[in-house]
């Protein structure tokens, strides 16, 4: 079962219309330096259904995570989504089918069917950019 400080990816199954999910490291400085964009993105569409989870798997010395690191990242960013940690990130991380080596590895998924609707291995606005029109060509048709 699910133990308490547990995250369930599977829990925003039919609950959300887009999880953004982001792998990353405590160590990838341009990653962190993209968070309050990722982050302004976030609180401009949470309301219309965006969930962004990011996922930090080592420290900046390559340590496993811990609470400590992710209450840092918060504050060093200012950040309001969820960020949780990955102690067995390497595990998890060689499971996936990446589309490059370069940090961070983002996934959008579909909230309702958790259909993987894209991913991409890098900084930059091809997931944001898809998030951006689907919500802003939302509000045109209302």
């Amino acid at each position: 079962g699910q133990k308490e400080g547990e995250f369930w990816l599977h829990d925003y199954c039919g609950t959300t219309d887009l999880v953004w999910l982001i792998l990353s490291t405590g160590w990838c400085i341009p990653c962190q330096e993209h968070a309050p964009y990722i982050d302004e993105v976030y609180r401009a569409y949470k309301d219309q259904g965006l969930v962004v989870v990011w996922v930090i798997g080592e420290t900046l010395d390559y340590a496993p995570p811990n609470q400590l690191a992710v209450d840092k990242f918060i504050e060093a960013r200012n950040v309001t989504f969820p960020v949780f940690f990955d102690y067995r990130f390497k595990k998890v991380y060689e499971q996936l089918e990446p589309q490059g080596s370069s940090l961070p590895h983002m996934y959008l998924l579909d909230g309702k069917t958790m259909e993987l609707l894209a991913r991409q291995a890098t900084l930059g606005f091809p997931i944001e950019q898809m998030i951006v029109d689907r919500y802003e060509g939302t509000n045109e048709a209302q």
